[in-house]
């Protein structure tokens, strides 16, 4: 392959290859350690709701008195999943979500709460991972996610089953 020389004047009109010469003021973040972080703010901020218990608001209706998500997984609560408009709602994958929960947890609101608390610290990872690709900012795609998971907003989502 040959060889190309350029001047130094050359040189700087070309654009620069690389993301670190081009923002040199980014912040480098190892991805491991952001994990770990993002992954202790979600426990952090949602450790208290493992020990709420089940709602009079609608649980009833998606959990206590769901003779198909009590059952857990088997053949006729699958058919009834995909196939009802239930709760207002057609959402075959929450009821799945919400089946796995009752095979391994029974009736216990624990179970159904550690699990909202692992999705929801797994998507703030999943914001970081994201940004961070897209954009090749590392620092500011952390504190965005850091922002995502301790928000108030996800409250109810993440809180309530």
């Amino acid at each position: 392959m040959p060889q190309i020389h350029l001047s130094s004047s050359q040189a700087a009109d070309m654009p620069c290859q690389s993301h670190e010469q081009n923002h040199p003021q980014t912040v480098r973040v190892d991805d491991r350690v952001a994990y770990r972080w993002l992954l202790a703010f979600a426990f952090v901020a949602y450790f208290p709701t493992l020990w709420f218990g089940f709602q009079y608001w609608d649980d009833g209706e998606y959990v206590t008195n769901n003779r198909f998500v009590k059952q857990g997984f088997c053949i006729e609560s699958w058919n009834w999943s995909w196939t009802t408009f239930y709760a207002a709602n057609y959402h075959p994958v929450t009821w799945l979500s919400l089946m796995l929960d009752a095979q391994i947890w029974g009736t216990r609101a624990f179970g159904f709460h550690l699990t909202n608390v692992v999705l929801h610290a797994f998507n703030g990872c999943l914001v970081y991972f994201i940004l961070s690709d897209a954009t090749g900012l590392r620092g500011p795609s952390w504190w965005a996610a850091i922002f995502f998971v301790i928000h108030p907003f996800h409250v109810e989502s993440v809180a309530w089953i």
